[in-house]
């Protein structure tokens, strides 16, 4: 009768070894759900943050390119610099100087190469 009585416990032993075994797994796998659901959670919120900034940004790089665009027009050009006092007069070809710059560079070299 003895042998009985050991031979259960054991069987019961390992079945709560069993259920204990899966009760923890339980509780790991939901708790690693529960951490992955919060941060994903967290990143979530980060993102629709950022996407309202991104349209602010959208928003303000448009206004700024519609400003920008109104200010290069030729008539408020022309506007600003009377404003101003300056006075722009055409170019003409008399008015152009025109340099050779082989000369310069080979006057350099010829006076490198004599003081060697």
């Amino acid at each position: 009768m003895t042998k009985r009585r050991v031979k259960e416990q054991v069987k019961i032993s390992h079945t709560y070894c069993m259920i204990g075994g899966l009760i923890l797994v339980a509780i790991i796998t939901a708790l690693s759900y529960i951490g992955v659901n919060y941060k994903c959670d967290k990143v979530n919120r980060e993102i629709i943050i950022l996407e309202q900034e991104k349209e602010g940004y959208q928003k303000r790089f448009s206004d700024e390119q519609a400003k920008w665009a109104k200010l290069k027009t030729c008539e408020n050009v022309k506007r600003r610099l009377a404003r101003e006092g300056i006075h722009l007069q055409s170019i003409e070809s008399e008015q152009i100087v025109r340099l050779d710059i082989k000369p310069i560079f080979s006057t350099k070299y010829a006076m490198a190469k004599d003081e060697r």
